[in-house]
């Protein structure tokens, strides 16, 4: 990390997919800038493609390359878990935090819900209760481990924020200690 520049932070989460996906990542990058942080948004990747499949397939290629190649550089990831598409976080989301994850990179996590998984699925008509607990609509459990998400995400960050403003200044804290420590 260089003690020169703000600390870049990558911001993974289902926020591309918005229809003001440019001004909603824009929003979040001033908030990185009021925390001392410099934000990352996949969406500043510049990637072009053509109206071919192929040129899709490369596009979509190029952008998981671009995205890992801004998370390599990031000094931490501050990611959107919030229920997207369904009662669990967007899966593209869950990549990025385990590409993170694999190599050494700080994760801070917020969701609009973090309600535990299984009051969000019970509390819809998706789940049954068994006497093995709870179940989806085809039977299979549904993990009660107290978590936001699955416990492969569930248990990464020390806690799950509640807000964008508060994962990203918990984040700022941490690598603000952590530069004084490697000073």
């Amino acid at each position: 990390m260089n003690n020169r520049h703000p600390p870049a932070v990558y911001l993974a989460g289902p926020g591309v997919f918005r229809r003001d996906a440019k001004e909603y990542g824009g929003m979040l990058k001033e908030l990185c800038v009021a925390c001392g942080l410099t934000g990352l948004w996949p969406l500043d990747n510049d990637i072009h493609y053509g109206p071919k499949p192929a040129d899709k397939i490369r596009a979509a290629n190029s952008i998981r390359r671009a995205n890992e190649g801004q998370i390599i550089i990031c000094d931490a990831i501050v990611a959107d878990i919030s229920p997207f598409r369904g009662h669990h976080m967007d899966p593209g989301t869950a990549y990025e935090i385990g590409f993170a994850r694999a190599v050494g990179k700080p994760l801070f996590v917020y969701s609009h819900d973090p309600r535990p998984l299984l009051t969000r699925m019970t509390s819809s008509s998706i789940a049954r209760w068994s006497k093995d607990g709870a179940t989806d609509q085809n039977g299979f459990l549904i993990e009660d481990f107290g978590l936001a998400e699955n416990l492969m995400i569930g248990t990464l960050p020390e806690r799950v924020y509640q807000t964008a403003t508060d994962a990203l200044a918990a984040c700022a804290a941490h690598l603000r200690e952590h530069r004084r420590v490697r000073a």
